[in-house]
This record gives structure tokens, sequence and C-alpha cells, in this order.
């Protein structure tokens, strides 16, 4: 048996959409605590906007060779990143300020929008350095499929990184535009709430791998030969090139052919890759719990509440910030004119 070429690098598109939607949002609704006006951005063009920039940064970088190429410096490689970010932030920015301001807003908010996505880069690399280590077992092994996991698993952190931008908006008492401020503390919080449920799934899904791996460890088996026909329901691990069938099966070169392949890999080599994925899962439940916890004292800082038989919530004036957020949650906001 002729051992199989790695897997090329997984689809990133999917996770680059779904963080550069939450940047987007939660940048919106970051900015509402020192100025007045990105609250009027509709939320839908908002998440479609950052979700399909993010869509087209990630397949971007998954097809420019120079951002894999393994002679290229970290720096080097953060500065190619950054280029399709920022364009993407510049373009993110366009499409929202002439969605808010008319033709007024398209240059206040493409540099905007520039000037914010490079707080973004940092993510971007990680999610990016993550789909690059998928490359290194063979398509549909359990290796393979845990380094995927860990391209999700890194978007949650990401992510969960991300939401806290909301956090200072919540803590002046802002509300973002159509969000009033307990509306706002649950989107926070239920990002979080949805990440760290994400990131314990897939540590589950990891430890089921690994449980899988060690039965089949345990059972009787020998090398068999290279002309060895494999077995439909061979389960290939992704890394090494060893295959394994029952005992007594492999035969000598005379009935090589009798035997099936039931096992390919270097059971052990899988089982440590598919532990060091497993450990790795408690970074993106703690940054998780981090946000869940930031949250919640900042709500409790903030002392978030109804306070009057109107409705209203928790009155604040910051006009020197250009936070006007005195009745903000219930009534329309006055527009910059």
């Amino acid at each position: 048996m002729e051992p199989e070429a790695h897997a090329p690098i997984p689809s990133i598109a999917l996770p680059f959409g779904l963080v550069g939607a939450t940047a987007v949002v939660f940048s919106l609704v970051g900015l509402t605590a020192v100025r007045i006006g990105p609250e009027r951005v509709d939320p839908a063009v908002a998440v479609a906007s950052g979700a399909a920039a993010g869509i087209a940064v990630g397949a971007v970088l998954k097809r420019w060779p120079a951002v894999h190429s393994g002679l290229s410096a970290r720096e080097i490689v953060a500065f190619r990143v950054a280029l399709p970010v920022i364009l993407a932030g510049a373009a993110i920015g366009a499409v929202l300020g002439v969605q808010a301001w008319g033709t007024f807003g398209l240059a206040p908010f493409t540099l905007g929008g520039a000037l914010a996505s490079v707080a973004f880069v940092p993510a971007c690399l990680t999610v990016l350095e993550a789909g690059r280590r998928a490359a290194r077992a063979r398509m549909g092994s359990l290796v393979a499929g845990a380094d995927k996991r860990t391209i999700w698993a890194t978007a949650l952190s990401s992510i969960s990184v991300i939401s806290l931008v909301g956090v200072p908006a919540l803590l002046a008492g802002c509300s973002a535009g159509r969000l009033s401020v307990p509306q706002q503390a649950s989107l926070v919080l239920g990002v979080g709430v949805a990440c760290a449920l994400g990131a314990t799934l897939l540590a589950w899904r990891d430890r089921v791998g690994i449980s899988r791996l060690r039965e089949l460890q345990a059972q009787p088996m020998e090398e068999a030969s290279t002309t060895t026909e494999q077995a439909v329901a061979c389960v290939d691990v992704g890394l090494g090139d060893a295959a394994w069938s029952s005992l007594g099966s492999a035969g000598t070169y005379r009935t090589a052919t009798r035997g099936e392949v039931l096992l390919r890999g270097d059971v052990e080599a899988a089982i440590d890759a598919l532990e060091e994925a497993h450990r790795s899962r408690s970074k993106a439940q703690g940054l998780a719990a981090l946000s869940i916890v930031v949250t919640l004292a900042t709500c409790f800082a903030s002392d978030i509440r109804e306070v009057g038989a109107e409705g209203c919530f928790r009155r604040v004036r910051a006009e020197v910030a250009g936070c006007d957020c005195v009745e903000k949650s219930e009534f329309r906001p006055v527009w910059p004119k």
C-alpha cells in the first residue's frame, strides 16, 4: 500500500465568516460607548457584510501560497494576513457608512473600518495557523477530523475575545440603537455561552475519538503486507503509513490478498495528537468563561435594570465622549445633523 498525500488545508472560509460577522457587530456595539451614529447601521446589513468579508478573506488566505510558505518569518506572514483583513475592513466600513449616513459617511466609515480591522488581525492569524496545522493528516482520518475541530475551537476562542468589545458600552449604560441595554447584555452573554457549549462539544468529540483508538489498540492485530486490500470499514488514523489487519490474516506473499486492512497509521501518534487537541479545547472554554464572567460582572456593576414606570433603563449622559444614553433604550436615537 502506497502512502497517500496529506490532506490539503481545510476550508477556513466559514470560520473566518463567523469571526467577521462577530467582529462587525461588536465593533458597532463598542463604538456606541464613545460615539453617536454607529447605532444607525442596520444589524442585518452589519452581519451580512461582516460574514461576506470574512468568507472572502478566508478564501483568499487559503489559496495564497505566500501565506503558507514555511520559509517566511511570522512577521512577514502577519503582514500578508493583515493586507486582506484591512481591505475587508475598509470595504465593510464603506458599506455601513453609506447605509447609515449616505455618501457623507463613506469616507469616515471606510477609514474607521480599516483602522478597526487591525485589531482583529491576530485573531485571523490564529485561525489561519490552525488551518495550516490541519494539513498534516490524511483526508477523512481521525486526526484530520480533530485538526478541523481545532480550527473551529480557535474561531470560538477569537469570538469570545471579540465579544468583550461590547463590554465598555454596557459599563457606560449605552444601548446600540435598536438594542436596549439589557438586550445588548444578553447578546454578549449569549455569545459567550454559545462559545462555551461549542468548545465543550468539540472536546467531547475528541474524547470519543481517543476512546475509539484505545479500543482498536487493544485488539490483537499484525502488520499487513503492502498488497493487502483495505476493508470498507478500515479506520485511518491519519498519521503514519503502517497497515494492520486481524491477527493471522496478513499471510505470506502467496496469501497476501486474503486478509483485509482494518487499521491504518500509527495509533500511538494519533492518540497523542488527539489528546493534545483535547487539551487545547480548554483554552476556548476558558476564554468563553472569561467572557461570561466579565459580562455578568459588568452588568452588576452598571446596575442594568428598569428604573421607572415608563420602562426606561439606567440613564447615563456622557456628551463629552459622544455618548448620550438618556432614555435611549426605549426612544428613537437622535441622529447627527
